[in-house]
């Protein structure tokens, strides 16, 4: 509301005591309000295309969704029409694309106050993974990505985030920092480009190219970055851009 309080449909655990649950009881039509108190819960969360804002109400350091070591830590990647997470940790994700957040197939989403941190992929977005099966879109403020990494040594990308082609994001006082990635891109991989308005990109690594940023297309552009202390093996330790890539 416009006070800042949260008028909320369901809450974890009073009414369920997994989140999971409580965002099965949505529907793609009703705009549902899960609210999840204080605590870590051992979820793979999917918002398997419903419609829901989901907010831990005593923020991201309180309120901690651990993967597990087995998946990704949440997946909006059926369409989802409007798709808003605030205040949570995501973490300890392992999977093949995106460890902490994997969003593809039309999703729009807004994710406020997150910390993901700490996750595993195989092979692209160590942190997000935001792809194109059908033109996705991400906005991300207020929030860190921090210590995740890709493992495989070839094609890998992103250690922190991955944007393909014709997806969206838009990052507002976000920080990226620490991740890692044996190939291209420690910090962020993109293909399409991205806006950023108060963006960090510190101690990110890249065993190939681009240790905070690897671009191979579209157009980025930032206003008040900070870029330092970034690593790569090849080129790029700040920044490659490739192609037909533009800042």
């Amino acid at each position: 509301t416009d006070d800042g309080c949260i008028e909320c449909d369901t809450e974890v655990p009073s009414l369920y005591l997994d989140i999971q649950s409580a965002l099965d009881a949505g529907t793609p039509e009703q705009d549902l309000v899960v609210c999840v108190g204080p605590g870590t819960y051992y979820e793979n969360l999917d918002f398997g295309g419903n419609t829901i804002r989901l907010v831990g109400t005593a923020g991201a350091a309180q309120t901690v969704v651990d993967g597990g070591g087995s998946g990704t830590v949440l997946r909006i990647a059926s369409g989802e029409p409007g798709a808003r997470v605030e205040g949570l940790t995501l973490t300890n994700g392992a999977a093949q694309r995106g460890g902490g957040v994997f969003i593809d197939f039309g999703a729009q989403v807004e994710m406020i106050g997150v910390h993901i941190t700490g996750n595993t992929a195989e092979l692209q977005g160590g942190g997000i993974d935001l792809r194109d099966g059908a033109p996705s879109s991400l906005y991300l403020a207020d929030s860190v990505i921090s210590e995740n990494v890709v493992t495989s040594a070839v094609g890998t990308a992103g250690g922190g985030m991955r944007i393909e082609e014709s997806s969206t994001a838009e990052l507002v006082n976000v920080v990226i920092r620490d991740n890692e990635v044996d190939h291209n891109g420690g910090g962020v991989w993109t293909a399409a480009g991205f806006s950023a308005v108060g963006l960090v990109l510190s101690g990110n690594t890249a065993g190939d190219m681009g240790g905070g940023v690897y671009a191979t297309g579209g157009t980025i552009y930032i206003v008040d970055l900070e870029l330092s202390g970034n690593e790569s093996s090849n080129s790029g330790g700040g920044m490659v851009l490739n192609n037909s890539a533009d800042v």
